[in-house]
């Protein structure tokens, strides 16, 4: 290994279905039982793990194949603890035939933390992350292309970690998340040339990552005071405001460096840099800079002069989206795809259509208000299932300060809910609108564009809440 690689370690920093039963009765020959269909995979595999044993002994490389996939069968029959030491059991063999520093037991801790995060088994979690970062930045047990992939997978499991272990170490996986992606980005620039744009991926994810840390400060609370700290764990913490504008200019910074990586990889980057300047637009609205509209005007006359036509343009900007947007795209082509209900259908223009109410789920109770940082939904349905779903009709007043008292505080946003009208509320008993107003509040909106100037919007918003006790007290 070259390069990074020679870097010691400690210098690399920063509609439910209802099925009605008439009269009891046996299965009718050739109904589906997919609890039994379960049952009986689980039990195949069992037997030829065994037959394997029985043939070749119980430490033979081998059997690993059939032992994930026997975790993967005890997963779905919710059996997490007897797939977690299933798992267990094919990493020790895998040591056992290719050393304890072996490259291979790497995707086999993934998938163990994948079972301790179903289980709750934060401690597990936490031992095979602490295990992972040493294989990864001690041993560097693999290459350094799969590194950069490894240590962003193992960041999001951080994030996870922020919605799903205690709230004592939720900081700590912020934090952690944070030091993971910079490491990425700083193999990168051994491994990668300058104009790669994989590594606008890792900035992004970056940003994101100070977006979220920001919201948690802005949320309060154990979390937030621990990220305002001078050094880990002290008493001494920076003024908020200090902190948020530090975010602020470091996502700024990382928009720059985005905006250079695409000049330099292409002979014609203006589609690439308009781009840019949307995205940097919506950072503007997450913290309330009134630059946020001119930055609007500057990527849709970027984008028409790239060669999009109008109504192209207007037909990707007319809709309203919640910030920030999951993926930076690289084309307005990418973005409009990215906004289509399916392969068959096209957006529509019109941003009243009710196949284009705005989706909206809560990352979790702790940080609402804030989307799931990672697309994946399956492991979003891990951090919490207890959501309700609200349907509102909105207005989105433009890029005009909207102000509320929230908590005692006078709080003032760009791109968020003005007024609204609850068209459906959630099953809770102590459910009222001061809640809906306080979460409404930090929901930023990418605003209505057309011809590149913010517009009013209404509409309607579906809103999947998590339910928190500290919005109800």
């Amino acid at each position: 290994m070259t390069g990074w690689s020679n870097l010691p370690a400690e210098q690399l920093t920063a509609g439910f279905a209802c099925l009605v039963l008439l009269a009891p009765a046996p299965l009718a020959f050739g109904q589906f039982n997919p609890e039994a269909d379960l049952q009986d995979q689980y039990e195949s595999i069992q037997q030829t793990v065994a037959e394997l044993e029985a043939t070749l002994g119980r430490y033979d490389p081998a059997l690993i194949e059939n032992l994930t996939s026997l975790a993967d069968s005890a997963a779905a029959l919710n059996l997490h603890f007897d797939a977690r030491t299933t798992v267990e059991r094919a990493i020790q063999i895998q040591r056992l035939n290719l050393g304890l520093h072996s490259a291979e037991q790497i995707p086999l801790y993934f998938q163990m933390m994948e079972h301790d995060i179903s289980a709750g088994n934060w401690r597990g979690v936490n031992e095979s992350m602490g295990y992972l970062y040493y294989l990864l930045l001690e041993k560097r047990a693999n290459s350094e292309e799969s590194i950069i992939e490894d240590l962003v997978r193992l960041s999001e499991f951080h994030l996870i970690g922020v919605a799903g272990d205690a709230e004592s170490e939720r900081a700590r996986h912020f934090q952690r998340a944070e030091e993971l992606t910079l490491l990425a980005i700083e193999i990168s620039e051994f491994v990668w040339d300058a104009t790669d744009l994989r590594r606008i991926d890792l900035y992004y994810s970056l940003i994101k990552q100070f977006y979220l840390q920001s919201a948690a400060i802005d949320r309060g609370g154990v979390t937030g005071y621990s990220l305002r700290a001078v050094v880990p764990e002290s008493n001494w913490v920076r003024p908020a405001r200090i902190v948020r504008a530090r975010y602020y200019r470091a996502g700024l910074r990382l928009f720059e460096e985005i905006q250079r990586t695409f000049a330099e990889s292409t002979d014609n980057p203006r589609e690439f840099l308009a781009m840019v300047d949307l995205y940097r637009a919506d950072w503007q609205v997450l913290f309330s800079d009134d630059n946020a509209e001119e930055g609007y005007r500057v990527a849709y006359s970027g984008l028409i002069e790239s060669g999009y036509d109008q109504d192209t343009v207007n037909q990707l900007l007319l809709r309203p989206q919640v910030l920030p947007i999951p993926i930076f795209h690289f084309s307005a082509e990418q973005a409009l795809a990215a906004l289509q209900p399916s392969k068959s259908s096209s957006p529509s223009p019109d941003p009243t259509s009710p196949d284009l109410a705005i989706q909206f789920s809560d990352w979790f109770d702790f940080m609402p208000a804030v989307p799931f940082p990672r697309t994946a939904p399956d492991l979003q349905g891990s951090v919490t299932g207890n959501y309700s779903e609200i349907q509102l009709n909105v207005q989105l007043d433009s890029l005009n300060r909207v102000s509320r008292w929230i908590q005692g505080t006078y709080e003032t946003h760009l791109g968020v809910v003005g007024q609204f009208e609850i068209l459906t509320e959630p099953d809770w008993p102590d459910f009222d609108r001061q809640f809906l107003s306080r979460r409404l509040h930090f929901v930023h909106f990418r605003p209505r564009l057309e011809n590149g100037v913010p517009r009013t919007f209404e509409g309607r918003l579906i809103y999947r809440a998590a339910r928190s006790d500290e919005d109800n007290e």
